[in-house]
């Protein structure tokens, strides 16, 4: 800088022949806001990341609670999905097991069945078997009633042959002793009534012999006419008996044909039913390996589920583990950021005065001591706040070479924004305050109504000291976990910031 500015009111300048001339108060205070400014902005973009995160890692919990119930909802669907099917499956079995046992029940009555119709059949036949022997035997009784017929037959024609030509031959001879008879009762001629006369002992004996050929002839015509009649009358009822055997026999043909065509009935029945019952037992055959596959089927469709289920599941607990895991590493690594130099000047700074409030303490016995020993304290106390000070705060030219680098800008700044709240307090009693009221920023508002003015941090006690330095803590820290506006996009990538690489986290006060 060309020109030097004015002094502020409270504190004399130092003279500048002494040494090289130190840092004027307002360059100073000016590089302080400068850096505050630019601190304050890169604290407000660092808790806007901060809330982008927590908003991210809301809308992450949000997704997983969401996802673990739609995991939850998908497994109850298929856990009552598995109950369905199994309810189902049980059904079957159990409908399969009774279709087997009503299918066990028809084929014992079949059997049962198919045997008392086999006993029946058997026993029909051997009946059947009975009556055509015995219809055999009355049909050969017939054929030889039929032969004995037509012998008889034969034997009554002879006969009536034998009849015709005896009576024939008993007319012939009738009509001749007729004829002789006319010839002696009415003689023609004296010749032959000599002849007659000559023949007349002759004759007579003829005409005895004659008639008793007639008489004898008679009576055998008479004998063949009744025995005629006698075989006519036994052809009529052999003739009659023939007939009824001849409608009996077409009875028992009928009632053969009938039989065997219930036994036909029957046999086709009982293979129909031998036919349904291997199909029935092939029918249970497939049904129980149908049944056995879809068993098969279902487990393995119930374990695949249960695998690619617990694998989905796996994947999403993975997926969700590694986001968390890399919200947390940016997390951590922010906080890890955030963990400035300002924090470890606040932190030692803290130890410091603490140290320096408990030997004073343990001084206060010796009084005469105490005095030098405070002297000695206060001016340690102020040499190394005055160091840590200038260390954030830097040269002139070191400050405006720094002020354009955002890592020395931000820790520099922070410095610079505890020197100025520090400094920012009403004179003549801003610090004096409460023990109860003094750590709030209401009190330190309150007690600055006015314009502030600079305050020598050197004037403060160590117990003012350390009451300011844990206000600044305390507003550090409130601002660093107060949710700012919501931005509707995301900050800009903020360059690392250099904190202490440790594992404690952020930094507290005990």
């Amino acid at each position: 800088m060309s020109g030097r500015p004015k002094r502020g009111s409270g504190t004399p300048a130092p003279p500048e022949e002494a040494g090289p001339p130190p840092l004027d108060d307002a360059v100073r205070a000016l590089l302080q806001e400068e850096r505050a400014r630019q601190a304050s902005g890169q604290l407000a973009a660092t808790q806007a990341a901060l809330e982008v995160l927590s908003m991210e890692h809301e809308a992450l919990q949000a997704a997983r609670r969401h996802e673990g119930r739609e995991a939850a909802e998908v497994a109850a669907h298929h856990r009552q999905l598995m109950a369905d099917k199994d309810a189902q499956l049980a059904a079957a079995h159990a409908a399969a097991a009774a279709a087997e046992a009503r299918l066990a029940d028809e084929r014992a009555a079949a059997e049962q069945r198919e045997a008392a119709l086999a006993a029946a059949a058997a026993a029909e036949a051997a009946l059947l078997q009975q009556a055509a022997a015995a219809l055999q035997t009355r049909l050969d009784g017939l054929a030889e009633f039929a032969a004995q017929r037509e012998g008889l037959l034969a034997e009554l024609q002879r006969l009536r042959a034998e009849k015709a030509a005896a009576a024939e031959e008993a007319g012939e001879k009738i009509r001749a002793l007729q004829r002789r008879l006319y010839e002696a009762d009415h003689p023609t001629d004296a010749g032959s009534s000599v002849g007659a006369e000559d023949t007349e002992g002759g004759e007579g004996g003829d005409a005895l012999y004659a008639e008793g050929e007639v008489q004898r002839l008679l009576a055998h015509s008479r004998r063949a006419a009744a025995e005629m009649d006698r075989y006519g009358q036994e052809a009529e009822s052999l003739q009659r008996e023939m007939r009824a055997l001849e409608s009996e026999r077409a009875g028992l043909l009928r009632d053969v044909a009938l039989r065997q065509e219930m036994e036909g009935q029957h046999a086709k029945r009982g293979a129909l039913q031998a036919r349904e019952i291997r199909s029935a037992r092939t029918k249970i055959t497939s049904l129980e390996k149908g049944l056995e596959k879809a068993a098969l089927e279902q487990q393995l469709r119930a374990q695949l589920a249960d695998a690619v289920a617990e694998q989905t599941s796996m994947r999403r607990q993975l997926q969700v583990r590694t986001r968390e895991l890399r919200t947390v590493r940016r997390l951590a690594q922010q906080v890890l950021l955030q963990r400035s130099e300002v924090e470890a000047f606040l932190v030692s700074s803290i130890q410091m005065v603490r140290a320096q409030m408990a030997a004073q303490a343990a001084g206060a016995a010796a009084p005469a001591a105490a005095d030098g020993e405070a002297g000695a304290q206060s001016a340690a106390g102020d040499h190394s706040l005055g160091e840590a000070a200038e260390h954030l705060a830097g040269q002139p030219e070191q400050g405006m070479a720094a002020a354009s680098d955002d890592r020395g800008s931000s820790s520099a700044g922070m410095g610079a924004t505890v020197i100025a709240s520090a400094a920012t307090v009403e004179a003549g009693g801003a610090v004096q305050c409460s023990s109860s009221s003094c750590g709030s920023p209401q009190a330190v508002t309150a007690a600055t109504p006015g314009a502030p003015s600079t305050v020598d941090i050197r004037a403060l006690s160590w117990q003012d000291r350390e009451r300011v330095l844990r206000l600044l803590f305390a507003k550090i820290n409130r601002a660093a976990v107060q949710p700012v506006a919501r931005q509707p996009s995301a900050a800009a990538p903020l360059p690392p910031l250099r904190g202490l690489a440790t594992e404690a986290g952020p930094a507290g006060l005990a």
